[in-house]
């Protein structure tokens, strides 16, 4: 049975980097994705590959390395000739539409550009090609699985009924609602003060920030960057009424 898979090559920003990479995969008729850092992942098992992972990543949230696992295993170990991909310039930008044509391979230096070492043979098709859908449709993680029904969405219609469908809550108390969005609006706007500079209000590739962000698990209140970790992390902020 075919799957449909999203991919992102690459950040989206900068644009001129993004370019060169993705030029490349076209090119050659492939996908690649990072975590050079992991190795020679082919000889992995799913627990070996998850012990490399919270090696390279200590403080990371178990959530995050769980979630690092899986998508590096899907992409080596459950991507089948046959499946569809969905490569993506950030959010909102459908780059291209391929068929994966065999399975995944590790290979050290093949892209000049970009350490990359994991790469996915796919015939790319000639369209669609760099469909904007002026919104944020698709998930913010490097690889993601869908449905059928998202992918023809995606491809076919205007990808905007997913994000819709993921939208906040509907209240039977409007003046909840504005309390709510008050309150959210009071929190951003004097973001700095109330955390004392510990947390920003979170800002992706392409400049979304972080209220009313759209993830793979739905929309986040407020998404905000950890600036106390070495390593970047993410804290989403949840209004409760």
């Amino acid at each position: 049975m075919t799957r449909y898979w999203v991919i992102a090559p690459i950040d989206s920003q900068p644009a001129d980097f993004f370019e060169k990479v993705w030029r490349f995969d076209i090119e050659n008729e492939v996908i690649s994705i990072g975590w050079s850092q992991f190795g020679d992942v082919s000889g992995m098992s799913r627990s070996e590959l998850a012990e490399v992972v919270a090696y390279h990543y200590p403080e990371k949230p178990q959530q995050t390395k769980g979630l690092i696992t899986n998508m590096v295993w899907s992409f080596y170990n459950e991507i089948e000739p046959g499946d569809v991909v969905i490569a993506r310039r950030g959010r909102k930008i459908l780059a291209a539409v391929g068929t994966v044509r065999e399975k995944a391979f590790h290979e050290v230096g093949r892209n000049p550009d970009v350490d990359h070492r994991l790469f996915l043979p796919v015939t790319w098709h000639q369209e669609p090609r760099n469909k904007d859908f002026g919104a944020v449709v698709f998930p913010m993680l490097t690889l993601a699985e869908i449905d059928e029904t998202q992918f023809e969405s995606f491809v076919e219609g205007s990808g905007l009924e997913l994000a819709k469908s993921e939208e906040g809550e509907t209240y039977e108390n409007q003046a909840e609602f504005v309390l709510e969005k008050y309150l959210e609006e009071f929190i951003v706007s004097n973001f700095s003060g109330i955390f004392k500079g510990e947390l920003e209000v979170y800002v992706d590739e392409d400049g979304n920030t972080g209220q009313q962000y759209t993830t793979h698990i739905g929309s986040i209140d407020i998404l905000a960057t950890d600036r106390r970790r070495t390593l970047r992390s993410l804290r989403s902020i949840s209004l409760i009424s």
